[in-house]
C-alpha cells in the first residue's frame, strides 16, 4: 500500500498509544487524589473544631458548606469542560489547585 494510511494488524498496537494510555492513567490516577481531600477535611475536623473553637453543630455546617460548593464547582468545571474543552479544563484546574495549595501551604513551611 502506498497510501497516507497503512493499514496495520488486527490487535497490534502503536508504541505510542500504550506510551498514551500510561500517561492518561497517571492523569487520571493523581487527579482522583484531588477528590480524597473531602476525606481529609472529615478527619480534620476535631482539630478545626478545637483550633477555632466551633461547637458540632458549627462543624456540621463546614462539611455541609464544604459539600456544596464541591459540587457546584464540579457542575461549573463541566459545563466549562463543554464550552473549552475537557482536556484545557483539566489542565488549568490542576494549575490552580497546585498554585492555591503552594499558597496555602507557604505560611506553614515558614518560608518568609
Amino acid at each position: 500500500m502506498t497510501g497516507a494510511h497503512s493499514a496495520s494488524a488486527p490487535g497490534a498496537e502503536q508504541p505510542s498509544t500504550t506510551r498514551h494510555l500510561g500517561l492518561a492513567l497517571a492523569l487520571i490516577s493523581l487527579t482522583q487524589l484531588l477528590i480524597v481531600d473531602g476525606s481529609i477535611v472529615t478527619i480534620a475536623l476535631p482539630y478545626i473544631g478545637s483550633d477555632l473553637d466551633m461547637s458540632e453543630a458549627s462543624l456540621t455546617w463546614l462539611i455541609i458548606g464544604y459539600a456544596l460548593s464541591f459540587g457546584g464547582l464540579l457542575l461549573l468545571g463541566g459545563r466549562l469542560g463543554d464550552l473549552f474543552g475537557y482536556r484545557r479544563m483539566l489542565m488549568t484546574g490542576l494549575t490552580a489547585f497546585a498554585a492555591a495549595s503552594i499558597l496555602a501551604g507557604w505560611p506553614a513551611a515558614n518560608l518568609f
